[in-house]
């Protein structure tokens, strides 16, 4: 015995520390260092919701890349009404064990696209599947904390772009290639 291992405590805090004793109703640790971080973006990720299987690889990419926020939307194609969970809880902790990610992510109850829209006043990323006039370039990476904004498998419907592009900070981009798996965006 001793094992040395790293402990998160989900806001930016890991500990260095060793199994000094264990057994099967307890065990001592000895704490050797203690650092903090701070995140090293403000990105987060708004998705109409696929599949339950698709919408849970999604949530595990998104906590090992290091996103902020999880926001569930309801859209026209969405096929799965989420529901926070102790799985879920132990997606989000699995893969920010797997990853080393220092955050537990802000994970919102689902809504509309909508009232998303309604309610969000910062900055959007959308891939389009449509090529638009409207296609802008990302000159420089946002400052401030930035939504990626994913459809659910089939996209979003016409009407339900039209009002991500009527959102006066979304970045839209157009990427022409073939249909991607909703898990490829995030």
């Amino acid at each position: 015995f001793p094992v040395t291992i790293l402990v998160l405590n989900g806001k930016g805090e890991k500990a260095d520390a060793t199994i000094m004793n264990l057994t099967k109703k307890s065990g001592q640790i000895q704490i050797q260092t203690i650092t903090k971080d701070n995140r090293k973006h403000q990105i987060s990720i708004a998705l109409g919701v696929p599949k339950k299987d698709a919408f849970e690889d999604i949530v595990k990419i998104a906590v090992e890349l290091g996103v902020v926020e999880i926001h569930p939307l309801s859209s026209q194609f969405s096929q799965y009404e989420v529901e926070s969970s102790e799985r879920l809880n132990r997606l989000i902790e699995s893969a920010m064990i797997q990853s080393n990610n220092l955050f537990w992510p802000a994970f919102y109850r689902q809504s509309t696209l909508d009232k998303f829209l309604e309610n969000y006043d910062g900055n959007l990323i959308y891939f389009s599947s449509r090529p638009s006039s409207s296609d802008s370039k990302l000159e420089s990476p946002y400052t401030n904390q930035t939504i990626v904004l994913i459809g659910p498998e089939g996209g979003f419907s016409e009407a339900e772009e039209a009002k991500i592009m009527a959102y006066e900070k979304a970045k839209i981009i157009h990427l022409p290639t073939p249909i991607m798996r909703a898990q490829t965006l995030s």
